[in-house]
């Protein structure tokens, strides 16, 4: 299984300062809901490292951003303004826009967590590139937002099913890598120091789908699946949006029609879509 890097929150700012009691609730809460998370990773064989005690969170950043981790996973309860405190309720998880894993995780996580909330319909999903931990770490991230410590009532939800949260979290990690488990033979193809694949060229590419960008083929390239979740997502266009062709396995060669720079279209047998680059070895263009 995957090695992933517990973040559970805690504070330093003057507003959490000053409201003392609920602080020490939240950090109770939170510390409480961690250690019970760890014991369901280890129930699943997964392996973490958790943040440092009283760390802020520039300093969270550099521990995990010194490991290797297949997912950075924030933990948090959330706070009301004041004008709504304690008016305010439902779950929150927050993902970078910028990572098709972290946003996979951040949606099965919701899904097993709509199981247990007791107002599934409050479960959102939110993009959001303001959060450091979300953008600055070299691994898929995702922030949970377990709740509101204003409201009694989801206080009261995270006090007494927090074996169950701590459940149902862990096991919405390990479906995810479950489903992306890399084969003996895939991890050693990723493993294997970068080189050029050495392929004849390919010849000319089938006509692209009418629904499906037009785009110049300056050249045709094969390319690696070496994907660290153990496959590629092939969608429809070159955005996280668009809607999954298919999923193409560790180990698999493609034909890469354009490297558009993130993303690259590609073409596995009659199918032309977009998938992410750095999921993909590409043999370099011969020079003229």
């Amino acid at each position: 299984m995957p090695n992933i890097f517990l973040s559970p929150a805690t504070y330093h700012t003057e507003r959490e300062a000053v409201q003392a009691e609920c602080h020490a609730f939240e950090q109770y809460l939170v510390r409480s809901l961690t250690d019970l998370l760890e014991m369901s990773l280890q129930d699943a064989d997964i392996q973490f490292v958790r943040r440092a005690v009283d760390t802020d969170d520039l300093e969270a950043i550099v521990q995990s951003n010194l490991g290797e981790y297949a997912l950075h996973l924030a933990l948090h309860v959330n706070m009301a303004p004041d004008c709504l405190a304690g008016a305010m309720r439902g779950i929150q998880i927050l993902y970078s826009p910028y990572s098709e894993e972290g946003e996979l995780i951040a949606k099965t996580l919701a899904t097993h967590l709509q199981r247990i909330y007791p107002l599934p319909d409050l479960i959102t999903l939110e993009a959001n590139e303001a959060i450091e931990q979300l953008t600055a770490v070299n691994s898929p991230a995702v922030m949970l937002l377990l709740g509101y410590r204003d409201s009694a009532a989801d206080a009261e939800w995270l006090q007494r099913a927090e074996e169950e949260i701590a459940r149902t979290i862990s096991q919405a990690i390990e479906e995810y890598f479950n489903t992306t488990t890399l084969s003996a033979q895939e991890a050693e193809l990723i493993t294997q120091p970068a080189a050029p694949l050495m392929f004849e060229p390919a010849g000319s590419p089938p006509p692209v789908p009418c629904d499906a960008p037009k785009r110049k083929v300056i050249a045709l390239r094969r390319g690696l699946v070496r994907s660290a979740f153990g496959g590629l997502v092939i969608r429809s266009a070159p955005d996280h949006t668009s809607s999954i062709l298919k999923t193409i396995p560790n180990g698999s060669i493609l034909t890469v029609l354009e490297d558009l720079g993130i993303w690259c279209q590609l073409r596995d047998g009659e199918i032309v879509g977009f998938a992410l680059t750095n999921s993909l070895l590409i043999e370099p263009l011969e020079e003229n």
